[in-house]
């Protein structure tokens, strides 16, 4: 092979990576804007089945839609019929021994936010078919963006039967921005045994 023919191939050889490495950019440029587009399109999707229940905050588990509003957080749930048969549908969720804040969680997108300045209570009716009270943690936070401010509230569920959990409003306005309430989450801190309750009847009323 004479020095020219040698030339010509190393300038092929480059020619080539250069146009894989050209290639692989332009993919991955591509393949940026399609996950980036497919994720906005998902949050817009998810925001607009939420928006209406955003606005009020009222979920009840009888349109079958409502069932993906609460995310699981290291937890297990389901959409159930209700276990002492006092409605037709609630949301079972499982807390995993030796889980870290096992719960469910509503978190709206970034820059939305729910005005709640005209209600009085935030409401959720929680049913613990175990044989010993359980506690358990109320968080919620308010901003459009984070940081937010934060709010947690301990409470007791007893068991056996269905009760209602009360959180005034006032009590909100000391700690959080009231009109821009964007994240609710119940929890267990970190359960020593596995506890399974139902949920139902999220909501804020203005009585």
């Amino acid at each position: 092979m004479n020095k020219s023919s040698f030339l010509l191939g190393i300038g092929a050889g480059v020619g080539l990576v250069i146009l894989f490495m050209l290639n692989v950019f332009f993919f991955y440029k591509v393949g940026n804007k399609v996950v980036d587009s497919i994720e906005e399109s998902y949050e817009n999707k998810k925001f607009e089945q939420i928006k209406n229940v955003a606005e009020n905050f009222s979920v009840n588990f009888e349109d079958a839609k409502q069932g993906s509003i609460f995310t699981a957080s290291s937890s297990g749930i389901m959409v159930v019929q209700d276990p002492l048969k006092q409605g037709n549908h609630c949301l079972q969720v499982e807390f995993p021994a030796g889980a870290s804040y096992p719960g469910i969680l509503f978190q709206l997108p970034e820059n939305r936010g729910m005005n709640w300045q005209a209600n009085k209570e935030f409401l959720a009716d929680i049913y613990n078919p175990g044989l010993k009270p359980v506690k358990m943690t109320l968080k919620l936070k308010s901003g459009l963006k984070y940081p937010k401010k934060s709010y947690d509230k301990d409470f007791v569920v007893p068991q056996g039967k269905w009760v209602t959990v009360r959180l005034g409003i006032d009590d909100l306005k000391r700690e959080l921005d009231i009109t821009k309430i964007s994240y609710i989450k119940y929890f267990i801190s970190d359960p020593a045994t596995t506890y399974n309750l139902y949920f139902d009847n999220f909501r804020v009323n203005k009585d």
